[in-house]
């Protein structure tokens, strides 16, 4: 899989053929080495997902590598400082969503 290009917007997954985008732009990391102490590595998800296997220690130092590289690349990478703001993000997430007609939102029926 490549990091850049790919296609945009509402293509699906195996259209686009760019799995390492997909996986770093629908994931978020916040902190950095405190944070990945503390959690085990959880709070860095995108470098968890595009190194499943890597020792969690060492996704600060792949944090780094893979910001300059979206960056480079134009990929949008979702970082929060702390944990706070992530989650007030993923509740306003959970809200927008969660709304009744978020669920049938572009599916409208012919009566």
């Amino acid at each position: 899989p490549r990091l850049g290009g790919g296609g945009g917007g509402g293509e699906p997954l195996s259209k686009k053929g760019d799995w390492a985008k997909y996986q770093i732009e629908t994931s978020a990391s916040w902190g950095g080495a405190i944070g990945s102490f503390f959690t085990g590595g959880l709070s860095l998800q995108i470098e968890h997902h595009l190194f499943p296997g890597v020792p969690h220690h060492l996704y600060v130092d792949i944090q780094k590598i893979v910001m300059e590289e979206c960056k480079k690349n134009n990929v949008r990478y979702n970082y929060y400082p702390t944990l706070l703001p992530n989650f007030v993000d993923h509740i306003k997430f959970l809200h927008a969503y969660g709304r009744p007609d978020a669920a049938t939102a572009g599916t409208k029926k012919n009566e």
